[in-house]
């Protein structure tokens, strides 16, 4: 309960939730209970991984130790289920590991996630095989061993496996994390219309919740996507629909990106002034909230407006 708790300090409710799950030990024996040892021992790894006081990496290594102590009892065979959920625990830990070799971790961490969807299937558990599979698309994003391009494909594969896992659950926000996930992606090779198919699918989920900062983010995304491909309509009614989301949130970054786009997309199709204005209340917004690195971008732009107007007086 502490660990889940969600009033209160959240690393207090971490620290009461190590101290009851160590109480709980002095009686849940390996000896006389081994299986609810193994429970109480796979829930202290996942406190002590999401810990927040002490020492990161230490939590870390404690968190593995946890896991493989409960994995004495929870084996293949005699616990599957919950053996599957013990490996895929293990492979976050060692994702997110500290000490020792990064691409070691992240070899280890795919090698346990895989290790999990021995059991984790998608026709028995829908919902877990789709997380192990989201779980193991980042990790393969995140790989430093083997073919950059090779890795960013097997991560696409696996976030596909997982939007149809969500989706056949019923996880509907999730499937709409991760359709907002492929869709970038694909945006980012250049496969436009297939991202904006992602993406509107996305959206199409997030509508039917009151995610305003995700549907948002996607609103935003698909506007970017319209951009791109040259559709300056759609784009400039989707950056304006973002950020009436984003002022609605008073979230003053996401409005302020959807003005900088707008203001380029304005002065890629020569309205100079209207982009001049819109720029100029991004840069506010950005100096307001110290992005240093927005401001630089916008810099550019304005050099570039400074130009424009140049040899328009000289016209």
């Amino acid at each position: 309960a502490y660990l889940y708790r969600i009033r209160g300090d959240k690393a207090d409710n971490l620290e009461q939730a190590i101290a009851y799950y160590q109480q709980a030990l002095k009686v849940k024996t390996f000896e006389a209970f081994p299986v609810n040892w193994a429970m109480t021992q796979n829930n202290l790894a996942t406190a002590y991984l999401y810990r927040i006081r002490g020492d990161k990496a230490h939590n870390i290594e404690q968190s593995i130790a946890y896991y493989q102590q409960a994995l004495k009892v929870r084996t293949f065979e005699a616990f599957p289920v919950d053996w599957a959920m013990t490996q895929n625990n293990l492979a976050t830990a060692y994702f997110y590991r500290i000490r020792g070799d990064k691409a070691d971790n992240l070899e280890q961490a795919i090698a346990y996630y895989q290790q999990a969807l021995k059991v984790r299937i998608f026709e028995a558990f829908p919902v877990d095989w789709a997380t192990t599979q989201n779980n193991l698309a980042i990790a393969y994003s995140d790989r430093i061993r083997g073919d950059k391009a090779d890795n960013l494909e097997q991560a696409i594969i696996c976030y596909q496996n997982a939007l149809q896992g969500f989706e056949t659950g019923g996880d509907w926000l999730k499937a709409a994390t991760t359709a907002l996930i492929l869709g970038k992606i694909e945006v980012d090779k250049g496969q436009w219309h297939q991202g904006l198919t992602y993406l509107e699918k996305s959206l199409k989920i997030y509508r039917l919740f009151k995610v305003f900062k995700s549907r948002a983010d996607t609103i935003y995304q698909i506007a970017h996507t319209h951009h791109l491909m040259g559709n300056h309509e759609k784009a400039t009614l989707h950056y304006r629909d973002a950020k009436r989301l984003y002022d609605y949130l008073k979230n003053e970054r996401g409005a302020a990106f959807c003005q900088a786009s707008l203001g380029r997309l304005m002065l890629q199709i020569g309205f100079v002034d209207k982009a001049q204005e819109l720029l100029e209340n991004a840069r506010i917004t950005f100096e307001k909230i110290d992005d240093q690195q927005e401001i630089e971008k916008l810099r550019e732009v304005f050099n570039c407006i400074t130009k424009i107007k140049g040899k328009k007086s000289y016209e």
